[in-house]
């Protein structure tokens, strides 16, 4: 039976960490954070109230700016760059996805990116690769975190990551690299992925699709990070990851929910309080 790694401990550790910082830090100002939603989607309401609540209780300031579904791309640029230009907003991040009539690329870039809390922009981006890891994207921060609190040493490890996107699996990929781990990335147009996941000793998945990954898939003894996640048609949440299968066959493996959710958020707090003590004391803030 694998051992189940809860993300709450690891969340709490981080969020503990910014707090203990701050309590430190002589100075009236408060680190803020604002989240630019367009349109009614209800998931992504409730990661906006779960960013809300983590903020509260590292004691960030946060603002939420709500557009209509068919708000323009020009009204949206114009809410951004109020941000860039709000002295009292340290991080900005744009809740994804947009509306299929924004273009995202232009949305990401246009927020400064000394403000781009979730790390999209192609200057930090281009930074994650040249393994300046000054502001890195929040769910791949969040899997090296729980990587590292499993003291899992990257250097020469196989990791095979589920997922091309810009999001997760290319700045995961330039993460591992960065760490001296190699790296094989598959998606939905790599020929039998199975035969490449089961060489993984840590294998990550990010596809959002249902229980994909199954005992089949997965090297004996390895390690799982499951960041998929899904609502089915009957309210339940799960994973990419067979859980029940894969439990007897790997070493650890994160549920859903409960393991990589948790974690990202903290890691956008993280991030937010980084981009403050950049600004504020000239000084970056590692944990």
């Amino acid at each position: 039976m694998a051992k189940v790694i809860y993300g709450k401990v690891i969340a709490e550790g981080i969020k503990n960490s910014v707090k203990k910082d701050m309590q430190r830090s002589k100075t009236s100002r408060i680190p803020g954070l604002a989240t630019v939603l367009v349109g009614d989607d209800s998931a992504s309401k409730i990661y906006i109230k779960k960013k809300n609540e983590a903020s509260k209780e590292v004691g960030f300031h946060f603002q939420k700016i709500l557009l209509p579904q068919e708000a323009t791309q020009r009204e949206l640029l114009g809410a951004i760059e109020e941000l860039n230009k709000n002295e009292k907003i340290n991080g900005i991040l744009i809740q994804l996805p947009l509306p299929l009539h924004i273009d995202e690329k232009k949305t990401i870039c246009s927020v400064d990116p000394s403000k781009d809390v979730d790390g999209f922009h192609p200057l930090n981006m281009g930074n994650t690769l040249m393994g300046n890891e000054h502001l890195v994207p929040c769910t791949p921060l969040a899997v090296l975190k729980i990587i590292e609190h499993e003291k899992i040493d990257l250097k020469g490890k196989n990791v095979v990551i589920v997922s091309h996107s810009y999001h997760i699996g290319k700045p995961l990929g330039a993460l591992v690299l960065n760490r001296n781990g190699s790296v094989i990335i598959v998606h939905e147009y790599t020929p039998n992925i199975q035969a490449l996941t089961k060489e993984a000793d840590i294998l990550i998945s990010a596809t959002g699709v249902p229980r994909l990954i199954k005992k089949e898939f997965v090297r004996r003894n390895s390690i799982i990070i499951d960041v998929g996640i899904v609502k089915q048609r009957d309210g339940s949440i799960c994973g990419d990851v067979d859980f029940n299968q894969v439990k007897n066959k790997a070493k650890a493996i994160t549920p859903v929910p409960g393991g990589v959710g948790p974690v990202t958020v903290a890691c956008l707090m993280l991030n937010t309080y980084k981009i403050f003590k950049k600004e504020v004391f000239g000084q970056d803030f590692v944990i």
